[in-house]
């Protein structure tokens, strides 16, 4: 099936990726289902900033696309029916390795989040999200940057199974209460104070001094800290963030996990 054009889509790869951020945010869509495909593309239409440069409705036709087309940003479904959205996002990004990956999704299970982020997407929206959510997540992995729509940051947030509270050795630490916990791996992902408050209903000043008893009580001193920590003591899965995400050991290069 071949991928729906849409006015000035033709952009090549001729545009170079070497100076400043092209404006506007190029998208590929791809979503199977027609009218959702629809919606999302009328969306972007009302946004000065995004272009939709095509639609497709599977996976062959979005790589014959990517061909030709030069996007920012590929907006990408899991459940395609050629392919798992998945495998596209990995094939997409070894053909265009900058081209930035988004899913959009009904999924909200860990298992898929996770698959998401380790096949190399930086973002991951579920449908039951706002329109804002998903345009805010374009723009942020358009500018590389990770982005987690509030449901995947509560699914990652969610308390692990086999996680125990470490002791650090160090100061006698106690267990993080559940409040600190949850705000501990939002800090990890990378959520400002400002964004944790609006998403758990907090005021700022609460939300700062949960986070300020956490990292205290293991001695976190930078979100890096709290990521790093998250990960070592198995709070959040290795899996749960993009590989460029993950703290490395600053002389060898290697993960720290």
């Amino acid at each position: 099936m071949s991928a729906q054009r849409h006015p000035q889509a033709a952009r090549s790869g001729s545009a170079s990726r070497s100076g400043a951020r092209r404006s506007p945010i190029g998208v590929l869509v791809v979503e199977d289902h027609a009218l959702l495909r629809s919606g999302v593309v009328g969306l972007l239409g009302l946004e000065g900033d995004l272009q939709c440069l095509g639609a497709c409705a599977d996976g062959a036709s979005a790589l014959r696309a990517l061909a030709r087309l030069d996007p920012d940003v590929l907006l990408v479904d899991l459940m395609l029916p050629d392919r798992p959205g998945t495998a596209l996002i990995a094939e997409a990004l070894q053909r265009k390795p900058r081209l930035r990956a988004l899913v959009l999704t009904g999924h909200a299970d860990r298992e898929h989040i996770e698959r998401s982020l380790l096949a190399g997407a930086l973002g991951y929206v579920v449908k039951s999200s706002g329109a804002a959510d998903l345009l805010s997540g374009i723009r942020a992995v358009a500018a590389g940057q990770t982005f987690l729509c509030s449901t995947t940051l509560a699914t990652i947030a969610s308390r692990p199974a086999h996680w125990r509270p470490p002791g650090d050795g160090r100061s006698g630490a106690g267990e993080l209460t559940e409040r600190e916990r949850q705000i501990l791996v939002l800090v990890a992902v990378g959520r400002s104070n400002k964004l944790i408050a609006r998403e758990l209903g907090l005021s700022d000043q609460t939300v700062e001094k949960h986070r300020s008893n956490a990292m205290r009580k293991f001695g976190l001193h930078s979100a890096t800290d709290a990521r790093r920590f998250a990960l070592q003591s198995g709070l959040v899965d290795a899996s749960a963030f993009p590989p460029s995400a993950i703290p490395t050991d600053s002389t060898t290069g290697r993960s720290r996990t």
